[in-house]
């Protein structure tokens, strides 16, 4: 949150208020299953898709199945996960489109 001005080369700001309010939600909300819990070293440009967790996870999935034009790329969680709105990644419930 302290770095929206260069969020992926996209100014993200947000006024104070609303700054102060969505921090206070993610601390509130911070995912803490021992599977999810950071690595102490930060995944390569700050990306999910790339920590340690999520490519042991996904470590079947092959390169080109993420290039699918249904999927796009791995940062497309809903693609697959049916359930991601809900935030349910269940691996029972995974539907890889053609």
């Amino acid at each position: 949150m302290a770095n929206l001005p260069r969020h992926f080369g996209t100014d993200a700001s947000l006024d104070p208020r609303t700054l102060k309010v969505l921090s206070e939600w993610l601390v509130a909300n911070a995912g803490s299953f021992r599977r999810v819990v950071r690595d102490p070293v930060q995944p390569p440009q700050d990306r999910i898709s790339q920590s340690t967790w999520f490519v042991q996870k996904h470590r079947e999935i092959d390169a080109r199945v993420w290039r699918r034009p249904a999927i796009g790329s791995a940062a497309r969680c809903d693609a697959c996960h049916s359930a991601a709105e809900q935030g349910q990644f269940s691996e029972h419930d995974v539907y890889m489109p053609k």
